[in-house]
């Protein structure tokens, strides 16, 4: 049930008030309810209920081994992004300014939708949106996007690198796991601006061109080491 106590509070010296500042007073409190905080404890029966694994010494290994599996990923990325960085450096591209003007547009599309939603949530008022900073960003991305494209796409050329008609199989039926959909109908879709898949095709042998990359980068701790595209084995 509730209980009383009297807990004496004493008031900051530097308060707004004068005549309290600094003095100490007696208040009475009525407690209503208290809550304990309990923690399981950390056994077999534990790990059964996390549905993961059977015993504990289990489930130590398998968040162990997802632990070791993100800061892989992570480190990957931030290898892949060294490795990007350095190829567009030695690398630049022309890019067509009609072309860069298209990508951007698009780019700024999706920023602006993202950044109206994100406004919304937060009960912001969408007008206040900072289009210029969003106009910058969508131009710097767009940019790096059409030369790493165009970059991996010069190297997958020069080195002959293959999509099969498997392997694009493989990607829609990827794509239609991922969106919830029949095989069929993202082929159809898809078909519908690309009747030929190309654009599948030319983002596979993008990918394919970069692993070739990653895997003739030196990575050492400051900029990446890559071949210029020129210069690809």
């Amino acid at each position: 049930g509730a209980s009383d106590h009297k807990v004496t509070v004493t008031l900051p010296a530097d308060g707004p008030d004068p005549e309290v500042a600094g003095k100490a007073f007696e208040v009475a409190v009525t407690v209503k309810q208290a809550h304990e905080k309990r923690v399981p404890a950390l056994d077999d029966d534990f790990a059964k209920d996390t549905g993961e694994a059977e015993t504990l010494d289990e489930l130590r290994g398998k968040v162990r081994e997802q632990l070791q599996t993100m800061a892989a990923e992570q480190a990957q990325d931030v290898a892949r992004a060294a490795i990007l960085e350095e190829l567009i450096k030695r690398n630049p591209v022309p890019i067509p300014p009609s072309v860069l003007r298209r990508v951007t547009e698009d780019v700024l599309k999706s920023h602006y939708r993202r950044a109206t939603f994100e406004a919304a949530r937060a009960g912001l008022d969408p007008a206040k949106i900072d289009i210029e900073a969003l106009g910058q960003a969508a131009s710097a991305e767009a940019l790096r996007g059409l030369s790493v494209e165009f970059i991996m796409m010069a190297i997958a050329d020069q080195e002959k690198i293959q999509v099969s008609d498997a392997d694009v199989e493989e990607r829609v039926a990827e794509m239609a796991r991922q969106a919830e959909k029949s095989v069929s109908r993202m082929k159809a879709e898809l078909h519908k601006n690309d009747p030929e898949l190309q654009n599948v095709r030319n983002t596979l042998a993008a990918e394919k061109a970069m692993e070739l990359v990653e895997s003739k980068a030196i990575i050492k701790d400051g900029p990446a080491e890559t071949p210029a595209a020129s210069d690809a084995p």
